[in-house]
C-alpha cells in the first residue's frame, strides 16, 4: 500500500511539472504581445484601434472556444484535448510569427486564444488523477504560473523587441508549446472521470459564442463607437438577448447540453462567478496600469501632475516582476491555506490583499518604493485568488463537469480582464495634462481606486460562497469504480 501511493506521488509530481510547463507557455505568450502593441502598429502601418484587435482576437478566441474544450474534455478526456489546445496553440504561434499583415496576425491571434482552455482541462486532470490532499496544493501552483508567467512575458518582450524583431516573440514563443504538446503525448495519463459520450451541442455553442463576441467587442470598441452609442448599445443589446436564447434552449435538451444550469445556475456558483470577474477586472487593470505608469515622462512646471518615472519598455516590465514573485509564492500558499479552510475564505483573502495593494497604489504612487510595493501586494493577491477560484470551482462541480465548469469560468475572468483594460484605458484617456497627451495623476489615481473596490467587492461576495452540495467533493475515483 505504502509502495503504491508512493507510485502515485511519483506519478503525480511528473504530471504537475508537465501542466506547469505547458501553463507557463501559455502565461507568456498571453502577456508578451502587450508592451509589442506600438511596434506591430508601426510595422503594419495600422492605426492603435486596429492594432489593439490582436489582443481582442485572442480575447474572443479563448472566450469562444474555451466552454467548447472544457466540455470535450469532460466527454472525450482531458489529456486528449489538452493535447489538441497545445498543437492548435502551436499552429496559432507560428501562423502569427509569419503574418504577412495584420488581419492575418488577428485572426492566427484569435486561433492561439484557444490557449486558454489549457488551464481549466489541467485543473481537471489534476482533479481525477492527484491524491485529495494534494489537489488544491496542484491547482495552486499552475494558478501561480499565469500570474508569474505574465510578468515574465513582459519582460522579455521588452527586451526582444530592443534587440531582435516583433515576429521573434511567436518563434521563441512556439519553442515551450511545441515542447510542452511532446511532454504531454507522453507522460499525462488519461482522466479517468469522463462525462457520457452525447452529441455535441452546436445551437448552444453557436448562441454562446454570438452572445460573447457581442459582448467583448463592445467592451472593447466601445471607448472608439462611444460608451453610450447605438453601436455598443446595440452589442450589449444583442449579447443579452443571445444570452436568453441560450438560456431557454439548453434548460429544454437537458441531457446534452453544453451548459447544465442546475450547476452554473447554482446560488454559490454566481457568487463564486461574480469573484472571478473582480479577478481579472483588477488583474488586467493593473497590467494597463503600471506600466504606463512608470513610462511616463512627468511634465515639467504642471503642478499637481507630477506622475512617472521615464521608464524604458525594458523597464518598465521589470517593474513588474515584483508582482510575478509574488503571485507565484501566494497561489501554493493559498492552495494549502484553503486545504485547510476553504476556497471561499482563501479567495476572500487574497481578493481582500489585491485590493490592499490597489489602494496603495492609488494613495501612493510618487516613488518607485512606493509602486514596487503595491504591486508586489496587488499581485500577491491575485495570485492567491486565481489559485483559489479553481479550488473553489472544483468545490462546486461534478467531477464529470470540472472542464465546463472551470472553463465558463475561465470565460467569465476574461471578460472581467477586458473590462478592466477598458475601463483603465478609458480613465487614462479622459484625463490628461493639458496641452499633451500625457494622462494626470488623478487618472491613475480614480483607476486603481476602482480595481481596489472591485476586488474589495469580490472578496465581500467570496465569502458567501459556500458549497452547497458535499457530494461534489467526494473523491473521483468512487465515482469512476461505482
Amino acid at each position: 500500500m505504502t509502495g503504491a501511493y508512493a507510485a502515485e506521488i511519483r506519478r503525480s509530481r511528473i504530471t504537475l511539472a508537465v501542466l506547469v510547463g505547458a501553463a507557463a507557455a501559455y502565461a507568456v505568450q498571453q502577456m508578451m504581445v502587450y508592451p509589442a502593441l506600438p511596434e506591430l502598429g508601426r510595422h503594419f502601418h495600422a492605426s492603435p484601434g486596429r492594432t489593439g484587435w490582436v489582443v481582442t482576437s485572442f480575447l474572443l478566441g479563448a472566450a469562444a472556444l474555451t466552454p467548447i474544450l472544457g466540455r470535450l474534455g469532460d466527454q472525450y478526456g482531458k489529456a486528449k484535448i489538452l493535447l489538441v489546445v497545445l498543437v492548435m496553440f502551436l499552429a496559432g504561434s507560428i501562423g502569427s510569427a509569419f503574418a504577412s499583415n495584420i488581419w492575418w496576425l488577428i485572426g492566427f491571434r484569435g486561433l492561439a486564444g484557444c490557449g486558454t482552455a489549457i488551464f481549466p482541462l489541467s485543473y481537471g486532470i489534476v482533479r481525477d488523477e492527484f491524491p485529495r490532499e494534494r489537489v488544491k496544493l496542484g491547482i495552486g501552483l499552475l494558478s501561480s504560473v499565469l500570474g508569474f508567467g505574465g510578468g515574465f512575458g513582459a519582460v522579455a518582450s521588452g527586451a526582444v523587441i530592443d534587440n531582435l524583431s516583433w515576429r521573434w516573440l511567436f518563434v521563441i514563443g512556439s519553442i515551450p508549446v511545441a515542447v510542452a504538446a511532446l511532454l504531454v503525448w507522453r507522460f499525462v495519463p488519461r482522466s479517468p472521470a469522463r462525462a457520457e459520450t452525447q452529441r455535441l451541442d452546436i445551437a448552444g455553442s453557436l448562441l454562446l459564442c454570438g452572445s460573447l463576441l457581442a459582448l467583448l467587442v463592445a467592451i472593447s470598441e466601445g471607448a472608439g463607437f462611444g460608451w453610450t452609442s447605438t453601436a455598443t448599445l446595440g452589442l450589449v443589446g444583442l449579447a443579452l438577448v443571445l444570452a436568453g436564447v441560450l438560456v431557454v434552449v439548453e434548460r429544454g435538451r437537458r441531457s446534452y447540453a453544453l451548459l447544465d444550469f442546475e450547476v452554473m445556475g447554482a446560488r454559490p456558483m454566481l457568487l463564486g462567478s461574480f469573484a472571478s470577474m473582480t479577478v481579472g477586472f483588477t488583474y488586467f487593470s493593473s497590467f494597463v496600469l503600471v506600466p504606463q505608469l512608470v513610462e511616463i515622462h512627468p511634465p515639467l512646471g504642471a503642478s499637481g501632475h507630477y506622475v512617472g518615472f521615464g521608464a524604458s519598455a525594458t523597464q518598465a516590465g521589470l517593474y513588474l516582476v515584483p508582482s510575478s514573485i509574488m503571485m507565484l509564492a501566494c497561489g501554493p500558499a493559498a492552495g494549502f491555506f484553503g486545504r485547510r479552510f476553504g476556497s471561499r475564505i482563501s479567495l476572500a483573502a487574497g481578493l481582500a490583499l489585491a485590493s490592499v495593494g490597489a489602494t496603495g497604489l492609488a494613495v501612493w504612487h510618487g516613488s518607485v518604493v512606493h509602486v514596487i510595493v503595491g504591486i508586489a501586494a496587488l499581485g500577491g493577491g491575485i495570485g492567491a485568488s486565481l489559485a483559489s477560484l479553481a479550488g473553489l470551482m472544483i468545490e462546486l462541480s461534478p467531477p464529470t463537469q470540472t472542464g465546463i465548469v472551470n472553463g465558463m469560468n475561465t470565460v467569465i475572468r476574461t471578460i472581467g480582464g477586458a473590462l478592466g483594460g477598458q475601463f483603465a484605458a478609458a480613465l487614462l484617456a479622459s484625463a490628461v495634462v493639458a496641452g499633451q497627451s500625457v494622462p494626470t495623476e488623478g487618472g491613475f489615481r480614480n483607476a486603481f481606486w476602482i480595481a481596489a473596490v472591485a476586488s474589495g467587492l469580490g472578496a465581500l461576495t467570496a465569502l458567501f460562497a459556500r458549497p452547497s452540495a458535499r457530494r461534489f467533493q467526494e473523491p473521483v475515483v468512487s465515482q469512476v469504480e461505482a
